[in-house]
């Protein structure tokens, strides 16, 4: 943990999807989504994915559909916590699944937080994405990994 050319997993579960997608709310350009679902089973503490201070916080209410439902990025309960890090923005998602009924996340605006501290968590089952610049950074990962919060390598930046 703390190497600063690595991104780490914010939460314990396996790696549903790895894809390419277009982030408006803070990464604000092309972007690659790396989507957790977190079991009953799983620890449920997400973790700070590098170092860095938060610069974007956003709440949005809504439903509880199942975490691994396609459409729950984009309806379900979720919260979003943007950081600037040494090496660019990143973005985690904290979204409440169908037995999830409550996301916490404790830092605020301007907090400065190292790789792998706790955030927050999702009481049960639930899913934790995090998004970074598609061209900062590639995935070490794949759907079906393991993966454990403040531990897995999921990206790895591009040599400057």
């Amino acid at each position: 943990m703390g190497d600063d050319r690595i991104l780490y997993a914010p939460a314990d579960g396996h790696v549903m999807l790895v894809e390419h997608i277009d982030e408006p709310r803070f990464i604000k350009g092309p972007a690659t989504r790396v989507a957790i679902f977190l079991s009953i089973f799983d620890v449920h503490i997400n973790r700070s994915p590098a170092t860095g201070v938060v610069q974007y916080r956003e709440y949005v209410p809504g439903q509880f559909r199942p975490a691994w439902d396609p459409d729950g990025e984009r309806v379900n309960e979720r919260q979003y916590l943007g950081l600037d890090t040494p090496r660019g923005p990143v973005l985690v998602v904290q979204i409440a699944g169908l037995l999830a009924r409550r996301v916490v996340c404790r830092p605020q605006l301007d907090a400065e937080l190292t790789s792998g501290e706790r955030i927050g968590l999702i009481k049960f089952s639930s899913r934790t994405d995090l998004i970074f610049p598609r061209d900062a950074a590639r995935p070490l990962v794949t759907p079906g990994t393991r993966v454990y919060g403040g531990i897995t390598p999921l990206g790895v930046y591009h040599e400057e």
